[in-house]
C-alpha cells in the first residue's frame, strides 16, 4: 500500500489496525526522544504548529525562542537538555499547549501492557532501550539506551507493534518491545556538553558536533585542538574539567554555563518512572 505525502510515495504498512497513514518527515534533534515522539503523535491528532524543538538563532533572546515541546518542558522544570526521564511529565506537558479551539487532548500514565493497546483509537508513547545498530528494542542494557517511540498500530493477534521513531515507522515484535521495556532499570552517569558556537572560530556549517552526548574520560568531552580556532585548548581542558569535578559532586543531574559551553551532568538515575509505564495520548 502506498501512502502520497508532499508528492512522495511512501509504503505504509499493512495488517495494521492504526490512524498513522500518513509520514511524517521531520528529523530528532538533540536528546529529545520523547518530546520528538510526542510531536509526531500531536501531528496525527491535527496540531501542527508545535515542535519537538524550535531552531533558535544565537543572537535571540530566550524570551523570544519560538515555542516549543522542550522549551515547555524546561520551563517547567521537566527536562535539562530534552531529556523525558518521567512517563508523569507528559500530562503536564500536553497541559501546556495551546490547543486549537474545538480540541481536547489527554494523556494518561498506564501500566504498560502491549495487548491492552488499542492502537485503532489512541496512540502510545513508549520507554524502552533501543539498539543503537538497528532501532529495535534491546533487552539487555538495563536502561543504558532509554529511549521513546510512538506505538501507533498493531496486528490483530497483538504479535507485532507499529510504532514511530528516528525518522522512521518501524514494526516490533511486541515481545522485544514488553522484555526491553520491563528491564529498564538506570539511566547511567553521563555528560552532555553544548559548546556556544560564538566562541569557535569556525562557520556553522564546519563546525563539529555542539550536542553531543559522551562518556568516558575527559578528553572524550573536548574538540579536536584544530576545531577550537584562537581558543586555548588547555585552558578549555581545565575549564571543563572543573566543572565535571562540580557536577560529579552533586546528585541526580546538574548544569553549569559559562560562556564556553552548557554542561550537563547526569548521575546515575532510577528509570522506575519509566519502567512498566506507557502513556496513552488521545483527542477528548
Amino acid at each position: 500500500m502506498k501512502t502520497t505525502f508532499n508528492g512522495t510515495d511512501y509504503d505504509t504498512p499493512q495488517g495494521f489496525n492504526t490512524n498513522a497513514n500518513i509520514p511524517y518527515l521531520t528529523n530528532q534533534r538533540g536528546s529529545t526522544c520523547g518530546l520528538y515522539a510526542l510531536e509526531y503523535v500531536l501531528f496525527q491528532l491535527g496540531i501542527s504548529d508545535i515542535r519537538a524543538t524550535a531552531n533558535k538563532k544565537v543572537s535571540v533572546p530566550e524570551a523570544e525562542t519560538p515555542k516549543s515541546l522542550r522549551k515547555i518542558a524546561k520551563v517547567n522544570g521537566f527536562t535539562q537538555i530534552g531529556e523525558i526521564l518521567d512517563a508523569r511529565h507528559f500530562p503536564e506537558i500536553i497541559s501546556k499547549i495551546d490547543i486549537p479551539t474545538g480540541k481536547r487532548i489527554t494523556a494518561t500514565v498506564k501500566p504498560y501492557n502491549s495487548k491492552n493497546m488499542d492502537t485503532g483509537k489512541y496512540y502510545y508513547l513508549v520507554p524502552f532501550d533501543v539498539c543503537m545498530s538497528s532501532g529495535q528494542p534491546c533487552s539487555c542494557a538495563q536502561g543504558a539506551y532509554a529511549h521513546w517511540c510512538a506505538a501507533v498500530g498493531s496486528t490483530s493477534d497483538k504479535k507485532k507493534i507499529l510504532v514511530y521513531h528516528w525518522g522512521q515507522l518501524r514494526e516490533f515484535d511486541s515481545s522485544a518491545l514488553d522484555a526491553s521495556n520491563g528491564q529498564l532499570q538506570t539511566f547511567l552517569p553521563s555528560y552532555y556538553i553544548k559548546w556556544k558556537r560564538q566562541v569557535l572560530d569556525l562557520p556553522a556549517q564546519t563546525a563539529f558536533k555542539f550536542s553531543s552526548y559522551y562518556t568516558g574520560s575527559i578528553n572524550d568531552l573536548l574538540p579536536e585542538p584544530q576545531t577550537i580556532g584562537n581558543l586555548d585548548y588547555k585552558e578549555i581542558q581545565e575549564v571543563t574539567a572543573l566543572a565535571l569535578q562540580k557536577a560529579a559532586e552533586q546528585s541526580g543531574m546538574d548544569r553549569l554555563d559559562n560562556n564556553l559551553f552548557t554542561l550537563v551532568y547526569f548521575n546515575k538515575i532510577s528509570l522506575d518512572t519509566l519502567k512498566g509505564k506507557m502513556v496513552e495520548v488521545k483527542l477528548g
